[in-house]
């Protein structure tokens, strides 16, 4: 099962890869993915039942986010919000072939 919100798409998943390390969930809410300028961000909205995890050090989302029974709510400011059963998703997001640099960039909106 897939949820897409704009430039983030969120897939069901048996469960974390091994090797994934936790990464520090606020209390209630996670940014997900980052927006233009850091505005019209993707948040996830969850109480405390959320816990995140990245394969790689260094910037950016989770790879992997893991939602509590309860379910959870994707948030943006220019999509509706996204209502998520619990479960362990991947986290996908969206890039886009740049012409000049001849290179993906990742897409934000």
């Amino acid at each position: 099962m897939q949820f897409r919100q704009g430039d983030v798409l969120l897939e069901l998943v048996e469960n974390v890869p091994p090797g994934a390390r936790r990464i520090a969930a606020p209390s209630g809410r996670l940014l997900v993915a980052s927006g233009k300028d850091g505005t019209h961000a993707h948040v996830l909205d969850a109480g405390t039942g959320i816990a995140a995890w990245r394969l790689a050090e260094g910037a950016g989302g989770p790879d992997y986010l893991v939602v509590g029974g309860k379910g959870a709510r994707l948030c943006h400011e220019e999509h509706a919000p996204l209502a998520l059963p619990g479960g362990c998703y991947r986290v996908i997001r969206q890039h886009e072939y740049d012409p000049v640099t001849a290179a993906t960039i990742l897409v934000r909106d």
